[in-house]
């Protein structure tokens, strides 16, 4: 699919005037290379290749289906033009689940990925004066493969103040009696709208559904098919990115056409010969295509969506500190966004392609320019790339030693460089600065990935282990799991003794670094032991929470709504214990640190992002689990007040300051034990900057739900 074409306004029918994404990409890269500089890490941001990302890679059911029919040695041979009957027979079932009828085998064909679909369905539909309607943004391929084919092509908009739905009275004032398909990538747009339009401009519907599936927004997605029975449609599709194989290049042609209009004798016939020309892909692959359907669970898809739900969610935020740049829709499926680029606030900047390509040459970061999908002066942004930057780029030249990170794309990193270019690019006079830049200078600190040559690197992020944070993990000689999941938390939280000597001295020994989950009653309960003089992670305390006044179909409900998406439900339910126990256990662990002795804390003081944990969350769970306010929960600081006093300016949560500090976030906001070690980020990075982490919240001890906040700039 990224073979597609750029296709000037007056060349839309001379295939002499088109050069395909590759191409531009290549070009691109070839700037990156007249002044390449090896302390830069080239970051590509401008192709649709999950696969290059380390944490988006295939189910090991379709890495074990092809390995054991090509070792099978049965499918060294030619495979029918059509493809392997039990292949096409697989496919056909996997879409029909999602149709109101039943397809057949007959219905579909395999093609050499989605690329040659594309190329099939232009090719069958070519007659003389032909027209089609393409959608703009769009994939160029079709303009390309139209200008082989003589077919004329007409645009219709897609509108992003709508939700980048399409301009139906632009489709039905552009189709006449020569228009042969109209072309929709879907999801996208509306489907049942589109089928009705089509109908009324007497044409078929080619339906684009590579990306389908990956929809995660409020609309579900809806395969274009489900309106076979309003009109025709050509449904072109393959295993390339739902799961994440492109470079297998296992697609499909099918015809959705309840009606039987492709049923037809004559028609079939055409189609079969055409394929009679074309080599589809590798035999074995389609000989795997049964097995890598039906035993790929949904855990495998629901965890790629989360990945690009969390890397769009990085890609908005780090957007929103871009002044040129601006998104009107926050997409809901797919793996790219469309952004526009103001270019009246930049000086030397022409448009888009100028701007790409000064991007590429001077800080190593390849984007796509809107003018490769049909739209001039915007940028599509590929944000299929690792959710964990391992490094936050900060300047222009990235020192020698991110040679030792493994190759990746950085999403963060990227994005972070195009704010710097564009900054550097100078903004017109007339316009203000961003306070992004004008905030007090912030010592260099190096979290998480640290680059000193006291500490190895790591090579990537790894989730932790939630068993073994609880003391239950049987798997420690399972070498696959421990190359899977950390089992070591202070790898994650380690610091350059450089840094050591900017601390200033604190009255604490030690942060007990604490962030609570579950609305109801309390479902975690994480907490990180930090040291105030070496900021390394003593320990570690975790334990999942059993709800008592719950029934076990709520708790059920409740875990699966709250965990499922984060694929940790399982463990929650093997590992959760009542609050009481979880009290107990958690005493026996301060007391072991010496932090506590029956009364007050020793030494130590808890650290929360906000006053909710402590000041409510704690004493209600206790009222609802029939036990006092342990003694220890009397004080604590809010680390928002300390940020806020510190820096002199708001920040409304976690993600605020870690977005203003640049300290990049790695695992999941919302799981309390990703979001413990988030907190702890900001923690080291502000004892680096010199601030005294001071109480900010006591009780009364008289009457315990007065709470006395005792810093008067405070976030309330």
């Amino acid at each position: 699919m990224e073979n597609g074409a750029v296709v000037g306004v007056n060349y839309e029918s001379k295939t002499t005037s088109t050069i395909t994404i590759k191409g531009i990409l290549s070009l691109l890269m070839a700037s990156v290379g007249e002044n390449y500089d090896d302390s830069k890490r080239v970051i590509s941001l401008g192709m649709g290749d999950p696969t290059i990302y380390t944490c988006f890679h295939t189910t090991s059911v379709a890495e074990e289906a092809v390995a054991d029919t090509l070792q099978s040695h049965k499918f060294h041979g030619y495979a029918p033009t059509a493809g392997l009957l039990q292949a096409r027979n697989a496919i056909a079932e996997y879409l029909s689940r999602d149709l109101p009828y039943q397809l057949s085998s007959d219905d579909v064909f395999i093609t050499c990925g989605c690329t040659q679909a594309i190329d099939v369905s232009i090719a069958m539909l070519a007659r003389p004066g032909a027209n089609i309607l393409l959608p703009r943004p769009g994939f160029p391929l079709y303009e390309l493969s139209a200008a082989f084919r003589h077919v004329e092509v007409r645009h219709y908009d897609l509108l992003p103040e709508k939700n980048w739905e399409a301009d139906l009275d632009a489709i039905e004032a552009l189709a006449d009696k020569n228009t042969v398909a109209l072309v929709i990538i879907n999801p996208g747009n509306p489907c049942g709208n589109i089928a009705e339009t089509a109908k009324r401009v007497g044409t078929i519907v080619i339906a684009d559904e590579v990306y389908g599936h990956l929809a995660f927004g409020a609309n579900p997605f809806v395969p274009m098919g489900v309106f076979g029975s309003i009109v025709p449609v050509l449904t072109l599709g393959s295993l390339s990115k739902r799961w994440i194989v492109p470079g297998w290049r296992l697609g499909w042609f099918v015809t959705n056409d309840p009606s039987g209009t492709y049923r037809k004798p004559k028609v079939v016939e055409v189609i079969k010969k055409y394929f009679d020309l074309l080599g589809g892909p590798a035999t074995f692959i389609q000989a795997a295509v049964p097995r890598i359907i039906s035993q790929t669970e949904d855990i495998f898809f629901q965890k790629t969506i989360d990945n690009l739900k969390h890397t769009l969610d990085i890609c908005c935020q780090e957007i929103d500190d871009i002044p040129c740049i601006s998104c009107p829709y926050k997409p809901e499926g797919s793996m790219a966004m469309m952004v526009k680029l103001n270019v009246s606030l930049l000086e030397d900047i022409s448009d888009d392609i100028d701007f790409s390509f000064k991007l590429a040459k001077e800080e190593s970061v390849i984007i796509l320019p809107g003018t490769a999908v049909g739209l001039k002066d915007w940028l599509r942004i590929t944000f299929a790339a690792d959710q964990s930057a391992l490094r936050e780029v900060q300047s222009s030249a990235a020192p020698k030693s991110l040679d030792r990170v493994p190759q990746m794309a950085l999403l963060k990193a990227s994005l972070s460089k195009i704010l710097l270019y564009s900054n550097r690019a100078r903004f017109v006079p007339s316009f203000s600065p961003l306070t992004y830049f004008s905030l007090p200078p912030m010592h260099s600190f190096t979290i998480s990935a640290s680059f000193s040559t006291e500490h190895k690197p790591q090579s990537r992020w790894r989730p932790m282990c939630l068993y073994h944070t609880q003391g239950k993990c049987t798997m420690m000689d399972d070498l696959t799991h421990l190359e899977k999941f950390n089992h070591d938390c202070s790898r994650e939280l380690q610091v350059n003794t450089s840094d050591l000597n900017k601390i200033c001295s604190q009255n604490l020994d030690f942060f007990l670094v604490l962030d609570l989950e579950g609305k109801v009653e309390i479902l975690e309960f994480p907490v990180l032991m930090i040291s105030a003089k070496t900021m390394q992670v003593e320990d570690i305390f975790h334990r999942f929470v059993r709800p008592t006044k719950m029934s076990e179909q709520r708790i059920n409900e409740y875990i699966e709504g709250k965990y499922g998406k984060f694929g940790v439900d399982r463990v929650w339910h093997d590992t959760a214990i009542p609050f009481q126990e979880v009290i107990q256990q958690f005493e026996a662990w301060l007391t072991q640190h010496q932090l506590w002795m029956g009364g007050e804390l020793n030494r130590a003081a808890f650290v929360t992002c906000g006053n909710w944990d402590l000041k409510t969350k704690v004493p209600q769970q206790c009222e609802v689990s029939r036990m006092k306010l342990p003694p220890y929960f009397m004080e604590w600081i809010n680390l928002k007040d300390a940020y806020l006093n510190f820096y002199s300016r708001r920040a409304t949560g976690m993600t605020t300051m870690m977005r203003e500090l640049k300290i990049p976030m790695y695992g999941s906001h919302h799981l309390g034990i990703d979001d413990t070690k988030n907190i702890a980020r900001v923690l080291q990075h502000m004892l680096v900057d010199g601030a005294l982490i001071q109480i900010t919240a006591r009780r009364n001890p008289k009457s315990l739900a007065d709470v006395n906040f005792l810093f008067k700039n405070r976030i309330r």
